[in-house]
């Protein structure tokens, strides 16, 4: 059953974990829900709950999707976590005491602790150029799969079409595509417990303040100062080689921090937040975006 509607084992965290209910284990929350969930996962067969759920949401069937069972095996955790939150939120809608921000907050930090957001979707490594051109010319598929980003024709001198694809920097591959999905997942559903928790000032600093942090650990500078660096170094004669090539082309483009698709997954949940304007323009979403061929790599 999926955590959405599992009310069972929803009810028997809020029982166990709720400190007007005893001993308070607050501070044990993240090991603890880690745990239980984590072995209730292999247990049950969530992996197929969790990809097959009918979602409201276009954005997160394709964000769940691109997860792997590793990352379905952390969303599980923080389904089960926001769920928690929202239910207490909705119980004491208009009144919420000491006890019960303690609860939620505790719930928050079980989130915040349960990955490392800064750096979870930073790719490791810095290839060069000519690893670069190698891998390019290496199981081709799988990477312009994986970070295609367009499809382009050009005219040589004769008039004749030449295909041109278009393939983002940073490479990343399948795991460090679900670490993204997962951090844009639990924006998601930050961003609306954020509207559940309007009346509440605290609650609603948290959740914003851990947006922003997951927000900010979409943004890869190490990956872009190598990317310009890679951009200072090439000549103009690559360039004009490229230009006169009659095959096939390839060329990089630094990948903005959110795809167009992911980009329609997010921004109508971001907008809900009462910091909207700050995550928007964190993600690049409140202004003109720069035109993808500005800065390109070229490939011969």
């Amino acid at each position: 059953m999926h955590p959405y509607e599992c009310k069972v084992i929803k009810e028997g965290f809020q029982h166990a974990l709720h400190p007007q209910n005893g001993f308070s284990l607050c501070p044990l929350f993240p090991k603890l829900i880690v745990y239980f969930l984590g072995a209730l996962f292999e247990t049950l067969p969530s992996e197929d709950v969790i990809r097959r759920y009918d979602y409201a949401n276009t954005g997160s069937k394709y964000l769940v999707h691109r997860l792997t069972r590793a990352g379905l095996k952390q969303y599980f955790s923080i389904l089960y976590t926001m769920e928690l939150i929202k239910d207490q939120l909705r119980k004491d809608y208009d009144v919420v005491d000491e006890m019960d921000c303690y609860y939620i907050s505790s719930l928050i930090k079980t989130i915040r602790e349960l990955v490392d957001w800064s750096k979870l979707c930073h790719v490791q490594g810095t290839p060069g150029y000519q690893q670069l051109r190698k891998l390019l010319t290496q199981n081709t598929s799988d990477i312009e799969c994986l970070n295609y980003a367009s499809y382009t024709n050009d005219n040589d001198a004769q008039g004749n079409s030449v295909p041109i694809i278009k393939i983002y920097y940073p490479l990343l591959g399948e795991e460090s595509i679900s670490n993204r999905s997962l951090a844009l997942l639990t924006i998601t559903h930050l961003c609306t417990l954020s509207v559940e928790a309007r009346r509440n000032e605290l609650i609603s600093a948290l959740l914003s303040m851990l947006v922003m942090q997951i927000t900010e650990g979409l943004i890869d500078s190490r990956q872009q100062q190598h990317f310009n660096t890679m951009l200072s170094n090439q000549t103009k004669d690559r360039a004009n080689r490229w230009r006169k090539l009659k095959r096939q082309k390839k060329v990089m483009i630094y990948r903005p921090i959110l795809s167009n698709e992911e980009e329609l997954a997010v921004i109508d949940f971001v907008r809900q937040l009462p910091n909207a304007d700050q995550v928007l323009q964190a993600l690049g979403l409140n202004g003109p975006k720069p035109l993808d061929n500005m800065k390109q790599l070229y490939f011969l």
